[in-house]
Parts: C-alpha cells; structure tokens; sequence
C-alpha cells in the first residue's frame, strides 16, 4: 500500500506541493511571518468582524425602520394637530418642540449614541436624557431657529485657526462625508474617528477623546500645557 500510494502522490494531484509565503501584515499594520495556525486564526477573526459589522448594520437599518413607524403612528394619533401646524405655523418642527420638548428629548436623545453604546451604559443615555429633557421647550425652540437660520459654509475657507472634526464613526446625525466636506474647506483642519462613538464622542469615548485633543494641542501649540483649558472647534 506505501507503494502504490507514493505512486499516486508522484503521479497525480492526490498530493500537491507549492511554496507559501506567509509574511503578512497582522491587523493591517504590523508585518510578520506567521505560522499556518496564526494565518488561520486571523482569516477566521476577519471573517468574524465582517458578520458582526454586517449585523450592526442590519440592526440599524432595523432601528431605524421602528422609529419611522412609530412617528408614523404618532403622527396618525394627533393627526389633527399635525395638520394645525404644519399649515399655520412657519416652521412646524420649532413649534413641535414647544407644545412637547419633554417627549421630543426623549425620542432624540438616545440616538445621540452608538447602538453598543446604548446597551453597554443605559445609565449615561438616561442622565443625558434626562438633562435634555429638563430643559424649556421654548428656549430650545429658540435654539433651533438659530441654527437653521445660520449658514456659514461661505466662510470655511477664511478661517485660518487649527481644528480638530472629531467624527464618530455610527452618528446617525452626521455622515463621514460632512466630516470629509469641512475637512476640505478649512484650511487647517484634520479628522479624527472614533470607531465606538455616535454623535458624541466626547461622552461615549472620553479618555480617547480627551488624548485626540491633547495629541491635536500639543502639534498644533508645542509649548502649551496639557492642563490647560482647551478652547476648539468639534463636529461629531
């Protein structure tokens, strides 16, 4: 039987030997010769990040459905006063802050986090919650108006100060291409993400958050202490 099975390794593709040149690059970045083992081990922790990102994504195209049914059938429970507002009143959104800031708050607020975020520490969603919620519809409202009125993109390109956009990578109120747009216009601005934040990652991410902008002053201003108050410019 060793015989013939050695024939058959000689002379047929049962046994097929080829060079393999296993210096890779672990996570991207750190090159490295490895062993079967360890190549196999980080194709398998690849394939592992990719489904959990696929099914991060899956569940918040599934939030993300909820919530537009249930404003849905918000909207179909006051239906006459929806009408009322959004005929006589000039920005019918301001107006929905005032008449229920409370209930707005607490609809928002909590997608102000990344969807780990919200599960791993439903305490600090509570107290943000909570704070925003407390405050006066009307003076809300005002804030609002303020904002929308304001347009400022014309004036990018004049200033000529450092900023940092710290970006969180699953806001869902602003994309990486506003991030990539005020980049673009500012002439001095840099990007940093924070892979694990939503829309705030100074709340979320704080110790890697408070090391960006000490990294960011102390490039940008070598001789300024790290202690100081840091004055700047933040788009999450």
């Amino acid at each position: 039987p060793e015989l013939l099975m050695g024939m058959l390794f000689r002379n047929s593709d049962l046994e097929v030997r080829f060079s393999l040149n296993m210096n890779v690059l672990i996570d991207g970045v750190t090159p490295k010769v490895c062993s079967m083992k360890e190549v196999l081990r980080a194709f398998l922790d690849h394939r592992r990040e990719v489904l959990q990102r696929r099914s991060r994504h899956r569940l918040e195209k599934i939030d993300h459905r909820l919530e537009v049914l249930e404003g849905f059938i918000i909207a179909f429970l006051n239906l006459d006063r929806l009408i009322d507002i959004i005929r006589y009143d000039d920005d019918p959104k301001a107006a929905l802050m005032r008449e229920d800031w409370a209930g707005y708050a607490t609809s928002f607020a909590p997608r102000m986090f990344a969807r780990e975020r919200r599960q791993s520490d439903p305490q600090l969603v509570a107290d943000v919650t909570a704070e925003l919620a407390s405050r006066r519809g009307e003076d809300m409202a005002d804030i609002w108006l303020s904002m929308v009125d304001q347009d400022k993109r014309a004036l990018l390109g004049t200033l000529g100060l450092p900023v940092l956009i710290a970006h969180g990578a699953m806001s869902d109120a602003y994309s990486p291409e506003t991030s990539h747009f005020l980049a673009a216009e500012l002439p001095r601005a840099e990007i940093t993400e924070f892979a694990q934040s939503g829309h705030a990652p100074h709340l979320e991410q704080p110790r890697e958050f408070a090391r960006a902008v000490e990294f960011f002053v102390s490039r940008v201003s070598p001789g300024t202490n790290s202690q100081q108050t840091i004055e700047g410019s933040t788009t999450s």
